[in-house]
């Protein structure tokens, strides 16, 4: 099987993946409450980020993996793992992710104090 169909069935899967783990937080927490809205979001494209992040494969030239596969098998499977790549990936798509969690709340919220200060 190539790398690209192998992408291709982790992509589907994890959306598949997150379609039905935000019908279950929206089933289960309603949108008004303290966890709806941009939480839910935020959770759900962690997880999907957290599967879908390639990172290189080492002694493997050109190789893909989703991340979090090769920070597990480099650090308990391989005696001379290197999963530090893997780790790097994983973190430095979880800060630009909250960066981008903080930001559009901070938009949002500016939005809705103009929005209030002109209907008044």
């Amino acid at each position: 099987m190539s790398a690209g169909v192998v992408w291709q069935i982790i992509v589907a899967a994890s959306a598949l993946g997150a379609v039905a783990l935000w019908l279950t937080l929206w089933w289960l927490i309603p949108p008004r409450r303290r966890f709806g809205g941009i939480w839910r979001w935020l959770l759900v494209t962690a997880a999907v980020l957290f599967f879908v992040l390639p990172a290189p494969v080492p002694n493997y030239s050109g190789a893909q993996a989703p991340a979090f596969v090769v920070m597990i098998f480099e650090t308990f499977f391989q005696r001379s793992g290197q999963p530090e790549d893997g780790m790097r990936r994983l973190l430095g798509g979880g800060v630009v992710l909250v960066i981008l969690a903080t930001l559009w709340l901070t938009l949002r919220r500016h939005a809705a104090r103009d929005e209030e200060s002109s209907a008044r």
